[in-house]
């Protein structure tokens, strides 16, 4: 098991890593990193004269990096994105055969891969509990955001009749019919 320390050096060793630049120029070579304040690898985007009038539209891109889920869901894709193929006890490499209908009844072999791990996500909540330790006003504030934020209870939803919602599926299926 790995100490709570290196849990949190890890985590922070992951989301600090920067991206690799997409496309790097024979100047850039030896830099694996990108430098993100030159965003000259984005091709140019020509704009109407009627988007002028619009907002920055690169707003709604920024606000969705800073989405939690994306977050994770990058984190889970950089932890286990290269994951081994499994192999049995006997060192073999192991083996699915599938059947997928539009092979008529031919069969595609694929290897398994290793399961995932979630690791980086006990990591993240050692990390969170460690800062919430260090400022307990802090965790407050950050509870009162989210429950603020939840959405009623599913039981508190307005339920229909069973008979009136068939009679609201009939009368939107039945104009097709005719």
């Amino acid at each position: 098991m790995v100490s709570v320390g290196t849990q949190t050096e890890w985590f922070e060793q992951q989301i600090s890593t920067p991206l690799p630049s997409p496309v790097q120029s024979e100047d850039e070579s030896s830099s694996d990193v990108m430098d993100h304040s030159d965003l000259s690898w984005i091709p140019d985007m020509e704009m109407s004269s009627e988007s002028s009038d619009e907002e920055n539209p690169e707003e709604p891109i920024q606000e969705s990096l800073n989405d939690p889920k994306i977050l994770l869901a990058a984190l889970h894709f950089n932890t286990n994105g290269d994951r081994d193929v499994a192999q049995t006890n006997n060192g073999e490499t192991r083996y699915a055969v599938r059947y997928p209908r539009f092979r008529m009844g031919g069969c595609v072999v694929r290897p398994i891969k290793e399961k995932p791990s979630y690791e980086y996500a006990s990591a993240l909540m050692v990390s969170l509990r460690e800062g919430y330790i260090r400022s307990p006003q802090a965790l407050k504030e950050d509870s009162a955001i989210l429950s603020s934020a939840a959405p009623a209870p599913l039981s508190t939803h307005h339920k229909i009749a069973k008979d009136e919602a068939v009679g609201h599926h009939l009368e939107r299926h039945s104009r097709f019919k005719s």
